[in-house]
């Protein structure tokens, strides 16, 4: 199944002023039995075996897979927190995963974000997270007590 669609909803993302650039988002193929959470995006001049942390319109952010070896960050740990992340805790990004668990300092030299302008083609699952929105709470006034004839003064040393 193939879509010319952006990320999260349709649309083309503007180029050098006069070209629009489509981006081709796809699913893995049929008969792919790798693992559901890795991507490949195909960039101007080369590929990146990535999982993606968070896509929005101007770019995507990733870990990516194929600097483990260059970080000396083991895979086969990476892959497992990545395994986890993805069963159980797909709701926040993969990078708050990582902080939460406290290892997100020594994946940091493989995060990489990709400008939408570079990328041609993404193969697999693009996660989007809407990170910005900000949440506000309200706050209340405190109220002074205005009453002062019904305010009981104990004294605490007295016996």
């Amino acid at each position: 199944m193939k879509d010319y669609i952006g990320i999260a909803v349709k649309h083309r993302v503007h180029k050098a002023k006069r070209k629009f650039k489509d981006i081709l988002i796809e699913g893995h193929p049929d008969n792919y039995k790798g693992y559901p959470f890795v991507s490949l995006v195909v960039l101007q001049k080369m590929n990146q075996l990535v999982v993606i942390d968070n896509a929005n319109k101007s770019g995507i952010r990733t870990y990516v897979i194929d600097l483990c070896g260059p970080a000396n960050i083991d895979e086969g740990d990476f892959i497992t927190l990545t395994k986890d992340w993805y069963d159980n805790h797909r709701s926040v990004p993969l990078s708050v995963y990582f902080s939460r668990n406290g290892v997100a300092a020594n994946m940091f030299p493989i995060y990489r974000e990709f400008s939408i302008h570079d990328i041609k083609q993404i193969i697999g699952p693009v996660f989007t997270f809407n990170m910005e929105q900000i949440q506000r709470t309200k706050k209340r006034r405190r109220k002074p007590v205005v009453d002062k004839d019904n305010i009981i003064y104990t004294n605490v040393f007295s016996s």
